[in-house]
């Protein structure tokens, strides 16, 4: 259940309507787990990082950082779990009287949704399904193993080089901050 199936949760909720979300993985979806959370504390360290390097446009005395990926890593998975105790805490969406149930769910019926064995019975379905990035029809790239948005802040080494493929936002956000943190990033766009 990501950013637009807690709001939507939350507003039915607000409505008096009884609510039951279901959540195949964690709370949080691809905002907290593998976009907007991650990436903006990875952006944070890297502009600390630049910051130090070009200190003396402030006055100040620049200073080449010692930087430690894994810990990097480690403060992005502390954000993490920061907000998915807090804002995203099943607890907090179930006082406000969403039933939020764990499991894959199964449209059996026009009413009726299945999850882990019980049927849940609707007036409304509203389908929250998210996304997940696609890999580009590269010849070979399969078998070479890649990263995306949704693996790269699971690594517990992070890079000290890679590739990045595409010239989107989040491609070129990624490369930045990676670059910026001292990792050797190619840039490759068509």
């Amino acid at each position: 259940m990501g950013s637009g199936g807690l709001v939507a949760a939350k507003f039915a909720a607000s409505l008096g309507l009884h609510v039951a979300a279901v959540e195949r993985d964690r709370v949080g979806g691809d905002c907290l787990w593998t976009g907007c959370v991650p990436s903006k504390a990875l952006l944070a360290a890297a502009k600390v990082a630049h910051q130090m390097r070009t200190a003396d446009r402030f006055g100040l005395p620049p200073a080449d950082p010692d930087i430690d990926l894994a810990k990097v890593w480690d403060r992005i998975r502390s954000v993490q779990q920061d907000i998915a105790t807090t804002d995203d805490d099943p607890e907090r969406y179930r006082a406000m009287g969403v039933d939020v149930v764990f499991g894959e769910a199964r449209l059996t019926g026009p009413h009726a949704v299945e999850v882990g064995g019980r049927t849940l019975t609707t007036r409304f379905t509203l389908l929250c399904t998210g996304s997940t990035p696609a890999a580009p029809p590269i010849a070979g790239l399969s078998e070479a193993g890649f990263l995306t948005s949704e693996n790269l802040f699971t690594l517990t080494d992070p890079p000290r080089s890679c590739m990045v493929i595409g010239g989107g936002p989040i491609a070129v956000e990624m490369a930045q901050a990676l670059g910026l943190l001292g990792v050797r990033v190619q840039l490759l766009e068509k």
